[in-house]
């Protein structure tokens, strides 16, 4: 009760369907002669998953943990009830600073967590460009 390890699985629990959908239709795209064309040339299970499904299945994975980051910014569901002092969250921060009176510190923790959000997401979105115009060109060439 109260550490940051219950608060981190509480969370992955919580919003485990949507990243688990992502990339079970991530992983259902590629075609299953892969894995049988690596069988055939002797290419191991890692090999394969390093050079194959991780490439091919980047931009949901990319996807999938701003998801959960932006969520767990500001969640305050099960946060409430799982932290303790020595963990305290900005959502639950800004929640207790209402509560105290002090509106204008809460607002302003409301704003930084927006903005922490908003600038991972761009850090995400430039990532996620970079690395796609990189190693997804074989996306561009089957059309």
């Amino acid at each position: 009760y109260g550490t940051m390890t219950i608060l981190v699985i509480s969370t992955i629990v919580h919003y485990y369907t949507v990243p688990h959908l992502t990339l079970s239709n991530a992983i259902k795209q590629i075609p299953l002669q892969l894995d049988q064309a690596a069988e055939t040339l002797g290419t191991s299970k890692w090999k394969t998953f390093w050079k194959v499904y991780l490439p091919m299945c980047f931009p949901a994975l990319c996807d999938v943990s701003v998801y959960i980051f932006v969520n767990t910014m500001t969640t305050v569901s099960a946060a409430i009830f799982l932290y303790s002092p020595d963990t305290s969250l900005a959502a639950v921060a800004v929640l207790n600073m209402d509560d105290a009176g002090d509106t204008v510190a809460a607002v302003a923790m409301s704003i930084l967590i927006l903005t922490t959000s908003c600038v991972v997401k761009l850090i995400h979105w430039l990532f996620t460009r970079k690395i796609m115009a990189r190693s997804q060109q074989w996306r561009e060439s089957s059309h």
